[in-house]
């Protein structure tokens, strides 16, 4: 199984960021400092609980850059196959026909929510992201977390955002992956989507299981100041 890394050598400077972006220093710090002014916020989505959901519209040259951060910078992530949304993988492509493959041989199935996800992703998380799991530099750590969030948060809508919310876990999911495994609670599981038990898990074990999934889920998102609902 492919574990999380990133393949590529870190951007050590302002300047071979800007150069890998294909803008001028000045058009990146410019755009970063003034990256609230490029998000349109969409009409609000009602949902079936009667609560909002608010997604974003980037525009240029904000759009533009976000789409260089996917294609020059996170291309280079490999992404362990527990991690099936919004990724694009040629060697193992994720898509919901995928998704549903994995867990098609098990009869124990359990959906989990995170809520408020995106708007509840801070930017002190994210900026630790781009600091300690890709290894760049404070500078060009500060200038991605500008990119990437609006008003301290990830907003949903951005081109950068699905990906910035599977790898600000970086550090806490595959331990939680590997520690599952261990103790035989489950055969896998795919974040923030599914969780599947072992097949054949007696009644107490397979409560056990869930309840152990779902404790170890929520000390891992309590910076992010979330809970976990039952979907």
């Amino acid at each position: 199984m492919k574990q999380l890394s990133y393949r590529y050598k870190p951007i050590g400077s302002i300047a071979s960021l800007a150069l890998a972006l294909g803008v001028t220093e000045k058009e990146l710090e410019d755009t970063a400092k003034n990256a609230r002014n490029y998000y349109k916020p969409n009409k609000p989505i009602i949902k079936p609980n009667g609560k909002t959901r608010q997604t974003y519209r980037v525009i240029e040259p904000l759009h533009k850059i976000q789409d260089g951060i996917l294609e020059k910078i996170v291309s280079g992530v490999d992404f362990p196959e527990y991690l099936q949304g919004s990724i694009k993988d040629v060697e193992l492509p994720r898509d919901y026909i995928r998704d549903a493959v994995i867990h098609a041989a098990n009869n124990i199935l359990l959906k989990e929510d995170i809520s408020r996800f995106f708007s509840s992703t801070r930017r002190e998380l994210v900026k630790k992201m781009w600091k300690f799991f890709f290894r760049f530099p404070e500078n060009v750590a500060e200038v991605l977390t500008q990119l990437t969030t609006y008003n301290d948060f990830v907003p949903e809508g951005a081109s950068t955002s699905p990906a910035v919310a599977n790898l600000v876990f970086w550090k806490h999911e595959p331990s939680l992956e590997y520690e599952l495994r261990q103790k035989g609670y489950i055969e896998g599981w795919t974040s923030q989507e599914w969780f599947r038990a072992g097949v054949g898990l007696d009644p107490k074990k397979r409560n056990q299981s869930i309840d152990w999934f779902r404790s170890g889920l929520k000390g891992r998102t309590v910076l992010l100041a979330q809970t976990v609902e039952e979907a």
